[in-house]
């Protein structure tokens, strides 16, 4: 197991949480986390084209409307972090594209109108017919960004960087009720306010649901087409106690003896453990850290007329993912509210560490995309 790209993933995870802690206002009613989108979420695109709150029925009768249409093609377009802010009218949910490395915060009141960023954008995309010339989206374009400023699924593919202080995702995925964008970063140098982006909008799908070809392009934009290979068995453990993330040791170890005891405690196979193990001590082995951030019930502030990354209420539940994809095993770091907690339970750094736990499984079959956009509901006695 990639020890350097899972200390990155919690790294990175752990800043992500702090910086919202920092700034996030006061929670107000607390919001039942789901596995499924809250259907009443009003679309809201921050001061985007049609700007608006719509009634449900109105909202789900758009978004059923643009999956029936193909996915805009971007290839070969590339976006600035401030490009984007000004096209999605404030910051992504994630803050994987705008944030206070690749923006400066201090010129956004004068760019938000009819300033240099806006007048880029303009010169930028009008010719590629992305915006008119006022500089708003047309309504392919408005669809593949409307992901990444909604209350979403954000699902993120994470690699030991050269500087530690640089962001260590390569690539993220926006789901929202159904469409998914995907944003890959294209130049390496992470903490640079001209970064550069491309986005690559998934195929729409009538009856919403994550088809083949999701699960396809998500495993080709994460580098996992060719490694992935299913588990023979489909074992899952789900604990919660202190020190419970030490089997990861044991595996990188080959420690059998703790595997055993391991196996035997949490009902799982030996024998699959000893191949995790087996897969582990090969360099060559292709591990990949994912990390995934569940926002569908909370709901985000504007300040000065655009869209802030910083949820009012509502509890954001996480998860870092190492996948061993020879093996078809994921281990599985996940964070969710016990029933007794506040929903914004992961301001406070000690109810956040209550609500972890741990999930080790084995993928016999089923969609890798749909498992990694799931985060499970903490196990309760």
């Amino acid at each position: 197991m990639d020890q350097n790209n899972q200390d990155a993933a919690e790294q990175q995870n752990q800043t992500a949480g702090n910086d919202q802690v920092e700034t996030s206002a006061e929670t107000g009613a607390a919001a039942e986390p789901s596995g499924k989108v809250n259907p009443n979420i009003k679309l809201d695109m921050g001061g985007m084209p049609h700007h608006r709150h719509i009634g449900a029925e109105e909202a789900a009768a758009a978004v059923e409307k643009a999956k029936q249409e193909p996915p805009l093609n971007l290839e070969g377009v590339k976006f600035t972090a401030q490009d984007l802010f000004v096209l999605m009218k404030g910051m992504d949910t994630d803050q994987f594209i705008c944030n206070s490395h690749t923006l400066d915060f201090d010129e956004i009141s004068e760019n938000l109108k009819r300033g240099d960023w806006w007048k880029d954008v303009v010169a930028k995309y009008e010719p590629l017919g992305l915006v008119d010339a006022d500089g708003w989206p047309t309504k392919a374009f408005f669809r593949a960004l409307s992901p990444m400023t909604h209350p979403n699924i954000c699902v993120s593919k994470v690699e030991e960087p050269d500087d530690p202080q640089d962001d260590p995702r390569q690539v993220e995925v926006y789901l929202y009720q159904g469409i998914a964008t995907a944003v890959r970063r294209v130049n390496s140098n992470n903490l640079a306010d001209d970064s550069e982006f491309e986005l690559i909008p998934f195929p729409n799908f009538s009856d919403g649901t994550n088809g083949d070809e999701w699960e396809s392009k998500f495993r080709e934009l994460f580098g996992i087409a060719q490694s992935f290979k299913y588990a023979d068995i489909d074992d899952t453990a789900v604990f919660a106690e202190e020190g419970g993330d030490s089997y990861v040791g044991a595996l990188l170890a080959s420690d059998v003896d703790f595997l055993r005891v391991f196996s035997k405690k949490h009902g799982v196979s030996l024998e699959g453990l000893e191949k995790v193990a087996k897969v582990l001590s090969n360099d060559d082995a292709d591990v990949v850290a994912i990390i995934t951030r569940d926002y569908t019930n909370c709901t985000f502030a504007e300040e000065s007329g655009y869209t802030i990354a910083k949820p009012e209420r509502g509890a954001i539940r996480d998860k870092i993912t190492t996948l061993v994809c020879e093996a078809g095993f994921e281990s599985v770091s996940e964070r969710n509210r016990q029933k007794d907690m506040p929903s914004d339970y992961w301001r406070d750094p000690e109810l956040a560490a209550k609500a972890q736990f741990e999930r080790v499984s084995f993928i016999k079959e089923g969609s890798l995309f749909d498992r990694l956009c799931t985060v499970d509901p903490y196990p309760e006695d």
